[in-house]
């Protein structure tokens, strides 16, 4: 998706000079400037920076993919209210924030990603002829985004200051100096080892006989969705938990599991082995019940995967606390101790 240029948008100021010197994105670095818009790469790195500026500025806030419904739309309302009135603020997020949000911010500051998520994100500022500047920094790490993207992104990044980021036909070519025929056949690879396995899987499918028990995924990721509610939304009668199925859905989130990439899987391992038990809901009516389990490292997880976590250990206002998640240890899961 290319931005969408405006009759009121003007050209962006790019400053590039920290990508060029080899310096990341810090907290201290950033500054409130009017309405200034943070994209960092990852939740981790978000959560970071926002628990860092949230007690340097009124109203600063955090977007991302790990947090439920509820507190998505509480924070979007937040901002709407400060935008109806013309007031500065400072959002926090990552890819969530891309696209999606029909706000005008003065400053953004973001490490190196993608040069078509670059322009993506330059392009949320100066949307209403307001002066603006981006200030993009350097990244050591390429995660989530394949290294050869990031790598070849960096060799055009100097080009993005003095292309017109309304005219079409120039960010077309600079998007396909990233995209050319050394990253397309990289990128290629993994998508067939993909397609191969499902051929595999179809050529194994005989009449009048039970399909294999392995799954076959057509796309390289898949959602599993992930429930985060108080304790005090369970209701208990005769040994067995319920839960009204209203409460539940403003407490979802879409938890992404790549197969190309093990990382995601295993943070999710690792938060139903932190939180020792979670439950997954039987339907029962208006309300669901929930069978409540233990992980011990066997959980197949599937695009069907509906998980309820109880209690906020592992989750505060920003959403999955992920550096706490990533530091319980998996290898005591076959010994059967809690880590603490």
């Amino acid at each position: 998706m290319l931005i969408k240029q405006s009759e009121e948008r003007t050209q962006p100021k790019i400053d590039i000079d920290n990508f060029k010197n080899g310096n990341s994105l810090t907290p201290e670095k950033i500054e409130c400037n009017g309405r200034t818009l943070v994209v960092v790469n990852t939740v981790k790195k978000a959560r970071e920076i926002y628990s860092y500026l949230k007690g340097k500025y009124d109203h600063v806030f955090i977007l991302h993919s790990l947090m439920t419904n509820e507190d998505r739309t509480n924070t979007i309302n937040k901002i709407d209210d400060l935008d109806k009135n013309k007031k500065e603020f400072l959002l926090v997020g990552t890819q969530a924030t891309e696209v999606g949000l029909d706000y005008s911010f003065d400053t953004l500051y973001t490490e190196t990603a993608p040069i078509d998520s670059l322009i993506q994100r330059i392009g949320r500022i100066g949307r209403q002829g307001n002066a603006s500047i981006a200030k993009l920094y350097y990244t050591d790490k390429s995660a989530p985004y394949e290294d050869i993207v990031i790598l070849h992104t960096s060799n055009v990044i100097g080009e993005l200051v003095s292309t017109e980021l309304g005219d079409i036909d120039q960010i077309t070519k600079i998007i396909d100096k990233v995209y050319g025929k050394v990253v397309i056949e990289r990128l290629s690879e993994k998508g067939k080892k993909f397609y191969l396995k499902t051929i595999e899987y179809l050529e194994n499918l005989h009449l009048f006989a039970y399909p294999p028990d392995e799954t076959v995924f057509l796309r390289p990721s898949f959602y599993v969705t992930l429930y985060v509610v108080d304790e005090s939304s369970l209701k208990k009668e005769n040994e067995n938990y319920f839960i009204d199925q209203k409460d539940l859905e403003k407490k979802s989130l879409k938890y992404s599991i790549s197969l190309a990439d093990d990382s995601n899987k295993i943070r999710l391992q690792k938060l139903l082995f932190g939180v020792c038990n979670y439950y997954v809901p039987k339907p029962s009516e208006d309300t669901l019940r929930l069978d409540e389990r233990k992980f011990d490292g066997g959980f197949a997880f599937t695009k069907d995967s509906v998980i309820i976590i109880v209690g906020t250990d592992y989750y505060d206002e920003a959403g999955l606390i992920v550096e706490k998640i990533d530091e319980i240890d998996l290898s005591k899961v076959k010994k059967g101790k809690r880590v603490t």
